[in-house]
């Protein structure tokens, strides 16, 4: 999944797999952690003119709303929530990051 996505992305961003922490619970206290995996994105040093936000806003355009978080200059895509490796790629596929350009 990560050489795909890393296509996708082309020079804007760089990506990479991480480990990862996710809360779960209710309310205003979650009461327990489980170990996860995440693809983190980062800015390419090529001077793109697209930023983390921008990268946040286009996956929540999607026909599914794909959710990050932006955590110490990198956004984190945890992949625990990720059932169908598939429909997250052809997702991606519909998505472009020169719509605006």
């Amino acid at each position: 999944m990560r050489y795909t996505v890393s296509n996708w992305l082309g020079l804007h961003f760089t990506v990479s797999v991480m480990p990862s922490m996710g809360q779960i619970g209710s309310g205003a206290l979650p009461t327990e952690q489980l170990e996860s995996v995440a693809l983190c994105f980062g800015v390419s040093n090529n001077q793109t003119s697209h930023t983390l936000n921008d990268l946040a806003d286009l996956l929540a355009s999607g026909e599914i709303p794909i959710i990050g978080r932006i955590h110490h200059n990198r956004l984190w895509l945890c992949l625990r929530g990720i059932s169908h490796e598939q429909d997250f790629i052809a997702q991606l596929a519909h998505l472009s990051l020169t719509r605006n350009e």
